[in-house]
């Protein structure tokens, strides 16, 4: 995967037509003047060996009661840095000039805070900068800390995690990183010289604009279920996947069954990302899989705890056992994916679940890439995902912005992006309050856009053509030489 500082020098060298039309298309990070400001000073602090402090946030009833406090009791300067979110500028050392500030790593010269509404911000919050968060997560835990969250991207940011301290204090962590939530990877060598683009194998022009929107997480709760399925009636969200594992699988079964066209993968699982307050455990028993069982008989919740317990040839198991559930229902997927990276957690694992690509001409994002397409594996050019957008609390538009000048930024190619469409209840809000209130936003926020009259538009005038994984299915198939352009199983 790209990570890291090649990402970072990748994007802006990719050529106009290629991948996307100019690196411009850091989208957010471009168009939200608040994400450079917090990536300036969290710069310049990881320059140093010391983690620092690096951002905080003030719950408030009222935002405008709450600036006034604070201008007046310590003479701070408080400005309404976008229309999206009000900041606390700290007025620094009046006796060094603008540059020294800008430049300074000392907290008393610079510093960068928001106001927040309460139901955002309960009191007041820290987030500390980390080179490594996953080796920030392994010294947390060795003494005496708890990890409160999965990590989580924040657009155009970083990686973020929500942790606790020994004394019962909540605070976060952020490994920086621009590209973070935008551009996961991309792979646009899919074909060789003086032979056909992956877009011309499909049976397209080479200069068409392909788009995969999927969404994910279909099965984990009646209403990611029936939001997403809706969308996809839209039609410019043609295929997503289902998590076997869930609480509302037997429900996806019958109404796929009743729809036997829809275009559905399987979202490979090995966590239960929400804990005791909504769990779900291996198919499998706990005598056949015990590496995957967690004290609590659920999944582990969190990616560090998988790797640090991982069993491959029982991770490869219970994933082959989702996917023979599905086809003993009698039900055609047309490809796999992985819940929260899982499959991407080591090297092995991620071997054997290209296998059962193959053994089941399931379409997937191989592990090992460099090689996948020479072996026949057919995949997209490009994977994005958008979560957490700063500031969308305070500007709704701000989620179809970013989608819509991600549209209007793609060159030729197949693009996919992720999303987790959804409609929401208070139920499902309890269930993804440990993440923040922004997980029930930005789902209820995503099948917004993707069921859109002006997205639809905009698609149009572009050019932008929706497609699912079935027709990627029927390529890897034609690739291999099978008999049957759908799923193998017998």
């Amino acid at each position: 995967m790209i990570t890291g500082i090649n990402r970072i020098i990748l994007i802006p060298l990719l050529k106009k037509g290629s991948i996307l039309k100019s690196s411009h298309s850091l989208i957010n990070i471009l168009i939200n003047p608040y994400s450079w400001v917090l990536l300036i000073i969290a710069f310049l602090w990881r320059k140093t060996s010391m983690s620092r402090i690096v951002h905080f946030e003030i719950g408030a009833e009222d935002v405008n009661r709450a600036k006034m406090f604070y201008e007046n009791v310590f003479g701070w300067k408080i400005k309404e840095f976008t229309q999206n979110l009000p900041l606390l500028i700290f007025p620094g050392n009046d006796n060094e000039s603008e540059s020294q500030k800008a430049n300074s790593n000392n907290l008393t010269s610079i510093g960068i805070g928001a106001i927040q509404q309460r139901h955002y911000q309960e009191s007041i919050g820290i987030t500390i900068n980390v080179s490594n968060i996953d080796e920030a997560i392994k010294t947390i835990e060795v003494n005496g800390g708890q990890i409160l969250s999965p990590k989580f991207p924040i657009q155009g940011i970083g990686y973020m995690i929500i942790c606790q301290d020994t004394e019962g204090n909540t605070f976060r962590i952020i490994e920086v990183d621009p590209l973070a939530d935008v551009l996961l990877w991309t792979d646009f060598i899919d074909h060789k010289k003086d032979q056909p683009t992956l877009v011309e194998q499909l049976g397209y022009p080479k200069d068409a604009i392909l788009v995969i929107v999927h969404a994910d997480d279909i099965g984990m709760h009646p209403k990611q279920t029936d939001g997403a399925l809706d969308a996809m009636k839209y039609g410019l969200c043609k295929t997503g996947s289902i998590m076997v594992p869930c609480p509302d699988i037997k429900r996806v079964i019958d109404i796929w069954k009743n729809d036997p066209g829809l275009d559905l993968g399987i979202h490979l699982t090995l966590n239960s990302d929400w804990g005791k307050t909504y769990g779900w455990s291996p198919l499998l028993s706990q005598e056949e899989v015990p590496s995957l069982y967690n004290p609590e008989g659920l999944f582990w919740q969190f990616e560090h705890e998988l790797k640090q317990h991982l069993n491959v040839e029982e991770a490869i198991k219970e994933l082959e056992a989702q996917i023979v559930t599905i086809l003993e229902a009698e039900l055609k997927p047309t490809h796999i994916d992985d819940h929260m990276g899982c499959y991407f957690c080591h090297p092995d694992l991620g071997k054997g679940i290209e296998k059962l690509s193959k053994k089941y001409n399931l379409p997937l994002i191989p592990y090992y890439r460099d090689t996948a397409r020479e072996r026949g594996y057919v995949y997209p050019n490009t994977f994005w995902q958008f979560s957490l957008i700063i500031g969308e609390t305070r500007n709704p538009e701000a989620r179809k912005e970013t989608y819509h000048n991600w549209l209007k930024n793609l060159g030729p190619g197949v693009h996919e992006v992720v999303t987790h469409i959804s409609f929401m209840s208070e139920e499902l809000e309890r269930i993804l309050e440990p993440a923040g209130s922004a997980h029930s936003y930005c789902r209820t926020g995503d099948y917004d856009v993707w069921t859109n009259q002006e997205t639809k538009n905009l698609a149009e005038e572009l050019g932008v053509i929706f497609i699912g994984y079935r027709e990627l299915q029927k390529l890897q198939a034609k690739n291999w030489g099978l008999e049957t352009d759908g799923v193998v199983y017998s």
